[in-house]
């Protein structure tokens, strides 16, 4: 199976696909990427940029968590937008994406920003807090934070003492200016998520956590303070092909920004750039058949050639690994798998057009083997208190290996197992009494438990004749030969 390396530091719980920045690896139900910002370059090759401060944005090898490399931001006032080349497909209802990242909050009047925006670059960004005009997002400042929603912002501050109306306060800061006085290294961690509630609306969270320098949570067990707005709707982000994702720097605020991550769940998947964007619907096991559903969304500018899904019992399957196809072009497709033998298996939906082939999220599921079917007999040869029994194997094995058969001499009322056990045919009955009539029945058991029963074949042992040999004593004879006269 193919990896596609890169930048990001770490790719936590499964990827659907990273593009050609991601090293993903995978665990049940999401995709994550992150930006550790430790190789130079990383921040040009991985995000576009706009806005009148890109040229005071840099990199530096030190002064990020743990000392390591950041991108580091002037004390003047900088106003700049970086968005993912990348992008990611808006999922179904239930999705959440959560970006995460670490600020160094250092001066006093500016914001840090992030979120999702329907175009990169992000040449439409403006305002203040500058970021794009289509955003969800936050920009967060020492006191409060303001959400974005398109053109509409909500206020809020860190106590809960001055929200907008649309904020609830889920946990208040124990003062005012968090983002100044909330840790003594000047470090926090900013998580921000963005749920589809329904198909048309969205509700975010922010939390604070102040760390240290080296990126330990000062109090672990729960955030300084958490807010929500939910209900937000923004049709721009609604109706994008593709979102991305972004970070954002106005006025003067941060000095160092590092360890940038999205995390989605749920549905939605990591698209790279002209790639078809799918989306893996419902998936459900029926007998040990997958039944799954998918949809390509958009074609991305170009022509979906062939689409479906890809199966493994490996996680992140590929069009190299087993694979259904189920038409081409835009629209909901379906496919189902044959009998698969039991244990875990990870299915996604895939799509291909002339740049290269995406994928939708990852779902895994369980098949539990099942008891087999009947085995048929063919034949039942009776012996002297013992019947020889040869049969077929049962058609489908539940999914488990079958590991011994029983029989029943009743009729199916009792059964007794083979031992030692057997696999295969014939089977040899013995115990049985000689002249008495028997309804010999058998079944194969695998690890499910006993399979259903064959059909009855009647037997009767007796008592076989035994070859005798006969040995015949021939009398001797004496035969006269008469001999003419000679003369």
């Amino acid at each position: 199976m193919s990896r596609l390396n890169g930048w990001p530091k770490s790719v936590a719980m499964f990827a659907v696909l990273a593009a050609a920045i991601s090293s993903p690896q995978t665990a049940q139900g999401s995709t994550s990427t992150s930006y550790d910002f430790d190789t130079p370059g990383q921040l040009t090759e991985v995000f576009n940029s706009a806005g009148s401060g890109v040229a005071n944005i840099s990199e530096t090898t030190t002064g990020g968590i743990g000392n390591s490399g950041a991108i580091t931001a002037p004390s003047s006032s900088t106003d700049a937008v970086f968005s993912t080349k990348e992008g990611y497909s808006l999922g179904p209802v239930g999705s959440t994406y959560t970006f995460t990242s670490y600020i160094k909050s250092v001066y006093n009047s500016g914001y840090s920003g992030l979120g999702f925006t329907g175009s990169s670059p992000a040449t439409d960004a403006s305002g203040t807090p500058f970021r794009p005009s289509d955003a969800i997002g936050i920009s967060v400042h020492g006191g409060g934070f303001v959400v974005h929603n398109g053109t509409s912002d909500y206020s809020g501050d860190w106590e809960g003492l001055d929200n907008d109306g649309t904020i609830t306060t889920v946990k208040a800061a124990p003062m005012f200016d968090l983002l100044n006085h909330g840790s003594p290294d000047d470090w926090y961690k900013i998580v921000f998520s963005i749920e589809r509630a329904t198909e048309t609306t969205f509700d975010v969270r922010i939390e604070v956590w102040p760390v240290d320098a080296d990126g330990s949570l000062i109090d672990p067990s729960e955030a300084s303070s958490i807010m929500e707005v939910n209900g937000i709707t923004n049709s721009t982000i609604q109706s994008a092909p593709l979102i991305y994702s972004f970070f954002s720097f106005s006025g003067q605020r941060v000095s160092h920004f590092d360890n940038y991550g999205v995390s989605l769940s749920g549905g939605a998947s990591v698209i790279r750039a002209g790639e078809p964007v799918v989306l893996t619907g419902d998936v459900t096991v029926v007998d040990r058949v997958a039944n799954a559903n998918g949809e390509v969304t958009s074609e991305n500018g170009g022509t979906v050639v062939e689409r479906g899904f890809v199966y493994s019992t490996e996680s992140e399957p590929t069009i190299n690994d087993e694979k259904l196809e189920a038409g081409s072009g835009l629209g909901t497709f379906s496919a189902s798998t044959s009998e698969l033998p039991a244990g875990s298996y990870y299915l996604r939906a895939y799509a291909t057009n002339e740049i290269g082939t995406s994928y939708g999220s990852e779902v895994q599921q369980v098949i539990t083997a099942i008891a087999a079917s009947s085995p048929t007999i063919t034949s039942i040869t009776a012996g002297e208190g013992a019947a020889t029994v040869n049969f077929t194997a049962p058609s489908s094995d539940g999914g488990a290996t079958v590991t011994n058969y029983e029989y029943s001499v009743d009729g199916g009322s009792n059964w007794t197992a083979f031992s030692p056990a057997i696999t295969s045919s014939p089977a040899e009955i013995t115990g049985l009494t000689n002249g008495v009539t028997y309804d010999v029945t058998l079944r194969a058991v695998n690890s499910a438990g006993s399979g259903a029963a064959s059909a009855s074949s009647s037997v009767t042992p007796d008592v076989q004749s035994t070859p005798t040999t006969t040995t015949t004593t021939v009398a001797p004879t004496t035969t006269t030969v008469v001999l003419p006269a000679t003369g």
